[in-house]
């Protein structure tokens, strides 16, 4: 247990400087006499003799006494003082742990006239009272921030092969986090690609038990001319935490790690069984996830997954999250002469495939913007009335949405309002094209190769495996026999959405008013997370999705950030969350 002395002051909120002298650690406050803590006590010993927190509450000035988690005794006979200390009959104090209570400096707010003297309270005297969890979160700001810059400079590209060692870094970083955090059971777990992180805390009989899951890799930070400030080097701006996995998915991974920090250095465990699984290929599809999951089907079971990688509706609009589409991610290869071709003599009389290529994907969409592949909606599951009417009923802002994206002019499949375009309808992108000569000045070939990298979102009752092989059949009927295509689905992932009516659910609603002051709205969203469907699929097991980013935060793109409001609100908003559910 952690300990706290209270003192009261007259001043609203005291600055307390700390110094160290041979003897004892002095703690001094505006307007009163210094506390002096004898070099043997507990704080004196502490190794956070630095940064001691404070903070001001209903009953005073709260002094976080011993971050080593000892009890804070008497000096002299060793015997433990309350966990919190309250002289709400005391104005101004300052004092030292005595063989018996402790000494104050001081007056007696009724007896204004008395001068400032010695007066001396036993034990029985103080009041006792539990430490606050939200003002301990408050506390730690400051650390909590520092320790998430440290997390975003690890530049955990999973995409790249040359970011490998610190892909490992990271795994090894989140380890460390989560054994500081409480967990006695940490695992480091190699994979055919990237490592994977579990912990488990099952020490809570009777209490359910939550899976929590995460990623700690990252989108590669390209381009990196557009970013403000370096991608790997966090700044904060306007309230902004700047950085490459601010939102996706580090910062909101931090969030669930200091929860449960704090969670258990407030009470000394955790209130439920928690298990933690941090993986290291969410953004390269999750490729080893799922064999991972499939041959520790009882170690992962849980009564409820929990994961934070997903957004708010807006800013000040806490939101839970029960539906996301699937994605199917390809890329294809088309080749035409057997060499890049001199254009001047041989254009006009050769394929080009990257023309090829333009033009292909000119007709993949129709007049309506509707994907022109055969088959393509027969499984689309129907929007209900009721749904929709309430997904149409949030408060979503159009012209939020359009300053965020920035572009002249606005497409989308017709029939259909943004909202449902955003979580409701299937989409077929173009993710990236290249080929031929991208270099600086001028290189007049025809090139022997076009490459493409495109994807499909994919909604209720689509199956991926399906859809791939309709959308390589179409393409391959579209092209000219004057090139070859390699066609590959490279990751593929179904997409979900599950009722909201557990009680769990209401838990969740609660602990997001306590953390931002909002009542949470529930919501779909565009984005894909392949370990949610595979978790319900096989657990059967209510899927609570509670994201702290925000749509325009730039996730995937140059300049990601996250508000810290957000960050500092999920933090509480979380702790209470796995509080409340170690209750009945």
């Amino acid at each position: 247990m952690l300990s706290y002395l209270v003192i009261l002051a007259s001043q609203p909120a005291p600055s307390l400087q700390l110094s160290r002298s041979a003897d004892a650690i002095h703690c001094q406050l505006p307007t009163s006499h210094p506390l002096c803590f004898p070099r043997h006590s507990p704080i004196a010993t502490s190794p956070s003799l630095n940064s001691f927190p404070c903070h001001t509450s209903e009953k005073g000035v709260e002094i976080l006494l011993s971050a080593a988690r000892k009890p804070f005794g008497c000096h002299t006979c060793k015997s433990p003082l309350p966990q919190v200390l309250s002289l709400p009959h005391i104005q101004k104090t300052g004092g030292v742990p005595t063989a018996c209570g402790i000494l104050l400096l001081g007056k007696r707010a009724s007896d204004s006239a008395t001068p400032l003297s010695t007066i001396h309270y036993s034990l029985s005297d103080l009041e006792c009272s539990p430490m606050n969890l939200a003002n301990f979160i408050e506390d730690q700001r400051e650390q909590h921030l520092a320790e998430l810059c440290e997390f975003l400079r690890i530049p955990s590209v999973s995409a790249k092969s040359e970011h490998k060692p610190d892909i490992e870094r990271a795994a090894s970083w989140v380890s460390e986090k989560l054994r500081a955090a409480g967990f006695k059971k940490v695992e480091i777990v190699p994979t055919n690609m990237h490592p994977l992180v579990y912990a488990e805390s099952l020490e809570a009989p009777g209490k359910p038990t939550v899976l929590f899951y995460g990623h700690y890799d990252v989108q590669p930070a390209e381009p990196l001319d557009l970013w403000t400030s370096p991608a790997f080097e966090p700044t904060v701006r306007e309230g902004n935490l700047f950085g490459r996995g601010t939102a996706d998915d580090k910062g909101q991974v931090h969030i669930h790690l200091k929860a449960l920090e704090s969670l258990q250095k407030v009470n000394g465990k955790f209130p439920i069984n928690v298990k933690v699984l941090i993986e290291g290929e969410e953004e390269v599809g999750s490729v080893s996830l799922w064999d991972y999951v499939q041959k520790n089907k009882d170690k992962l079971k849980a009564d409820a997954l929990v994961v934070s990688d997903t957004s708010m509706l807006a800013k000040g609009v806490p939101s839970i999250t029960y539906g996301l589409r699937g994605l199917n991610y390809y890329q294809i290869e088309l080749t035409g002469p057997a060499r890049d071709l001199h254009s001047g003599v041989y254009g006009g009389a050769v394929p080009n495939p990257l023309t090829i290529l333009t033009e292909l994907f000119s007709k993949l969409h129709d007049k309506n913007f509707r994907i022109t592949v055969p088959g393509f909606y027969d499984d689309v599951a129907k929007l209900g009335g009721a749904e929709r009417k309430a997904l149409n009923s949030l408060p979503w802002k159009k012209k939020d949405f359009e300053k965020a994206v920035g572009a002249p002019g606005y497409v989308g499949e017709k029939g259909f309002t943004i909202v449902e375009q955003l979580w409701t309808r299937p989409t077929l992108e173009l993710n990236g094209i290249w080929g031929g000569y991208i270099g600086e000045g001028a290189k007049t070939v025809i090139p022997s190769k076009a490459y493409a990298k495109f994807s499909t979102r994919l909604v209720p009752n689509q199956n991926p495996q399906k859809i791939a092989g309709l959308v390589e059949k179409h393409i391959r009927k579209l092209l000219p026999k004057t090139v070859t295509c390699k066609f590959d689905l490279l990751s593929s992932g179904k997409p979900w959405a599950a009722p909201y009516q557990d009680p769990i659910f209401a838990k969740a609603q609660a602990a997001l008013q306590k953390g931002f002051g909002k009542k949470a709205v529930f919501i779909r969203e565009g984005g894909s997370i392949p370990f949610v469907t595979q978790m319900y699929d096989t657990f059967k097991v209510p899927c609570v999705l509670l994201g702290f980013g925000l749509p325009d935060e730039n996730a995937h793109a140059p300049d990601e950030h996250i508000a810290l409001e957000n960050y500092f609100g999920g933090i509480k908003a979380i702790a209470n969350f796995y509080s409340d559910l170690g209750t009945s």
